[in-house]
C-alpha cells in the first residue's frame, strides 16, 4: 500500500496576499508544511499539488528545492486537483494536507495513516486537537467516489466536505485527542496568524527539524501562548480554515 501525502496550495489568498512564500523562521510558510510532511515516517512520498496559474510557479519552484514532486491542475475544482495528483502518485492511500498549516505534525499524521490501516478505514478524520496540527487520510478509492459524487462549488473546493456529511457512504473513523486543546489554533489566514507563527517557530522551531506535537502541546501551558491561540481559534470558528472540515459530531 502506498501512502502520499498531497499538500494543496496556492498563492491567491484574499485575506493574507502571497502567504505561501512569507518568511517563517528559516523558510517560507509552504517550506514549513512540507518539510513537516517530509518527516511522517508513514508516508511513502509527499506532492505539492498547485494550480496551472503562472502566479504559483514560485511554489513549483520551493517544492522543487526540496526535492518535492508537483502535480499542477484547476484553480477551483481542487477535489480534481487532488484526485489526479494522487493517481499520478500511484497512492493507495492519501493524506490531506492544506498549505496554511506551518505546524502540522508528522507523528500525528502517522497515527492518523495506523489507524485508517488498523481498521481498513476510508477515511479518517480527527477531534480534540488544535486547528492546523492534524491531517485527513482518505483512501484513493474513496476520493474517486466523492468526486463522483459531489456536484456543489464548495464540496469541490473542500476535498472532503461531502464525504464527511455523508458518513453512512463511507468507513470512517476518528483520531481523538487525549487531552482535548480543540479551543485552539496554529494554522495561518492572516497577518496576525502569520505573527503567531513566527512567534511559536521562534519558541519550538529548531532549522533543518519538525516539530512535533508533544512540543506544541506543551507550549500552550504557557498562558500567553494559549491565550493568543485560543483568540485566533475564536477567530476562525465555523469557518474552513486550516484544512478543517467538520466531523459530524456522532463521530467524534
Amino acid at each position: 500500500m502506498r501512502v502520499t501525502i498531497i499538500v494543496q496550495a496556492r498563492l491567491g489568498s484574499t485575506r493574507l496576499p502571497g502567504k505561501a512564500l512569507l518568511p517563517v523562521g528559516d523558510l517560507p510558510l509552504l517550506g514549513h508544511v512540507l518539510r513537516q510532511c517530509l518527516a511522517a515516517s508513514r508516508a511513502d512520498g509527499v506532492v505539492l499539488a498547485t494550480t496551472k496559474l503562472p502566479e504559483d510557479d514560485a511554489l513549483a519552484a520551493l517544492a522543487g528545492d526540496m526535492h518535492v514532486p508537483v502535480f499542477r491542475g484547476s484553480r477551483d475544482d481542487v477535489l480534481g486537483r487532488f484526485l489526479g495528483a494522487a493517481e499520478v502518485a500511484g497512492a493507495d492511500l492519501v493524506v490531506r494536507v492544506t498549505g496554511d498549516c506551518p505546524f502540522v505534525c508528522p507523528d500525528l499524521i502517522d497515527q492518523a495513516v495506523e489507524m485508517a490501516v488498523r481498521e481498513r478505514a476510508e477515511a479518517v478524520g480527527a477531534a480534540g486537537y488544535p486547528e492546523g496540527v492534524t491531517a485527513e487520510v482518505v483512501t484513493r478509492e474513496a476520493l474517486e467516489r466523492t468526486a463522483g459524487l459531489a456536484r456543489a462549488k464548495e464540496d469541490r473546493e473542500h476535498v472532503t466536505s461531502y464525504l464527511w456529511r455523508n458518513p453512512s457512504r463511507f468507513r470512517t473513523r476518528v483520531l481523538e485527542c487525549p487531552d482535548p486543546l480543540d479551543e485552539f489554533a496554529f494554522s495561518v489566514d492572516d497577518e496576525e496568524d502569520l505573527a503567531f507563527a513566527r512567534a511559536v517557530w521562534e519558541r519550538v522551531g529548531r532549522p533543518g527539524a519538525a516539530v512535533r506535537f508533544p512540543e506544541l502541546a506543551a507550549l500552550l501551558e504557557d498562558p500567553n501562548i494559549a491565550g493568543t491561540s485560543r483568540r485566533l481559534w475564536r477567530k476562525k470558528e465555523g469557518t474552513p480554515s486550516g484544512g478543517v472540515v467538520h466531523v459530524p459530531e456522532e463521530l467524534a
